[in-house]
């Protein structure tokens, strides 16, 4: 897991993406999210005790609680999609699927032990569905935009 957390970090240097962070800090994210959102009509999502609890009463909130990471995450996204294209390189299915299988043996080494550390690790770090596929899709990009420059060892 080390070298992951080196890659992602290392990624963002090389890739620029910190620059990106950096230069977009003094855009207030509310601001541009709430400016996307903001042509989508309330919508219910919730019922607590009886009463509506509409999208627009949610972000807010979940601006704040997640709005920094996710951008990152979308930065980094970016960064690593622009890489890929400028090398010509294309992630295929295969490549998704063995990030997928690298991520589960790295938990495990028994394939049921490893789905259900994997359910249990998404569900600590809230990546559900949408944010799981992208993780594997940048970790993938990342690795392949390194492959033949990179040699991981025991030691």
């Amino acid at each position: 897991m080390r070298f992951r957390v080196f890659l992602c970090v290392g990624a963002l240097t090389v890739l620029g993406a910190a620059g990106c962070i950096r230069d977009a800090a003094h855009i207030p994210l509310e601001d541009a999210v709430e400016t996307a959102l903001s042509e989508q009509p309330p919508a219910v999502v919730a019922y607590v005790r009886g009463r509506p609890v509409t999208a627009s009463q949610m972000r807010p909130p979940l601006l704040e609680a997640a709005g920094a990471t996710v951008f990152r995450e979308l930065v980094l996204e970016a960064a690593v999609a622009d890489r890929l294209a400028a090398r010509d390189l294309v992630l295929t299915p295969d490549d998704l699927e063995a990030e997928r299988a690298l991520l589960a043996a790295e938990l495990s080494g028994d394939e049921a032990e490893a789905q259900r550390l994997l359910e249990a690790l998404r569900r600590r770090r809230g990546l559900g569905d949408d944010r799981f596929a992208r993780l594997l899709r940048r970790s993938a990009g990342l690795r392949k935009l390194v492959a033949g420059q990179v040699a991981v060892t025991d030691a």
